[in-house]
């Protein structure tokens, strides 16, 4: 088994309401703009970036 490594650019997304339940999040860029609200399954995605769970009181 092997790991890709995706680093996705969610500055400025919509991502409100989506459903990210085991979702791989090691390296993901975010910013101040980026839409949080309602995103589901953040219990369950993987590596979640500690700045982003401080930031959602995750």
């Amino acid at each position: 088994m092997f790991k890709v490594n995706i680093k996705a650019d969610l500055s400025n997304a919509n991502l409100s309401y989506a459903n990210l339940s085991n979702a791989y999040l090691e390296g993901i860029k975010w910013n101040k703009y980026t839409n949080w609200e309602g995103v589901q399954g953040l219990e369950t995605a993987k590596n979640v970036p500690e700045a982003l769970r401080e930031q959602l009181w995750l």
